[in-house]
């Protein structure tokens, strides 16, 4: 259970200025262990330059899996946790 990946949910935080006035609000989130992700799916378009006689490639978007923890219940297989897109 202890491996398993759990992000819990971010918290809206005021931000005050000098005079205690809320001025604006930031989610945060605790950290996440890198260690926890358990496999790596991309995304990739694919080039081919015939003049070059080039193949390459870009990715666009990456997505991360890992056991997922809800209720003190863990999930057997990986899930998609989150999802990067590459602009």
């Amino acid at each position: 259970m202890k491996d398993a990946f759990n992000s819990g949910d971010p918290v809206l935080v005021p931000l005050y200025d000098e005079k205690g006035a809320v001025y604006k609000y930031e989610l945060f989130a605790g950290e996440t262990d890198p260690g926890k992700f358990t496999a790596i799916e991309l995304t990739q378009d694919w080039y081919y330059d015939a003049k070059r006689n080039q193949l390459t490639n870009k990715i666009t978007e990456a997505r991360l899996f890992a056991k997922k923890r809800t209720d003190a219940v863990e999930t057997s297989e990986a899930l998609p946790v989150l999802k990067l897109v590459f602009k």
